[in-house]
């Protein structure tokens, strides 16, 4: 635990879960999508576990997605309100664009 909780260079906001059984795992691993940086710790003996389980209960599961256009100036690590640093998403059709006019451009030269 020391080692996940201390580990890095400087500071930054870390979750750790712990799951203590099977149902949990599957929950938490779930709830780590939604935050970042995240760590599911689990032990020897939880992966070594095996038994029947009922369906799980995905209307208890919510999607968030954090994502934004990455434009001129995006930060990455950004302190925000709810501690969930924005996950930038490159306009590809754009970038597909700009990168083809440019190969073409090399390619007359």
């Amino acid at each position: 635990m020391n080692l996940v909780l201390y580990a890095g260079n400087g500071e930054f906001l870390k979750v750790i879960y712990t799951p203590e059984n099977i149902e949990e795992v599957f929950y938490l691993t779930q709830r780590a999508f939604n935050v970042a940086p995240v760590f599911v710790l689990t032990d020897q003996y939880l992966v070594d576990l095996f038994y029947n389980l009922p369906e799980f209960d995905l209307s208890k599961l919510t999607i968030k997605k954090h994502f934004i256009k990455a434009a001129k100036g995006y930060i990455r690590y950004a302190i925000t309100e709810d501690d969930i640093s924005p996950r930038g998403v490159r306009d590809t059709a754009k970038d597909w664009r700009e990168w083809t006019a440019m190969s073409t451009m090399n390619l007359a030269t």
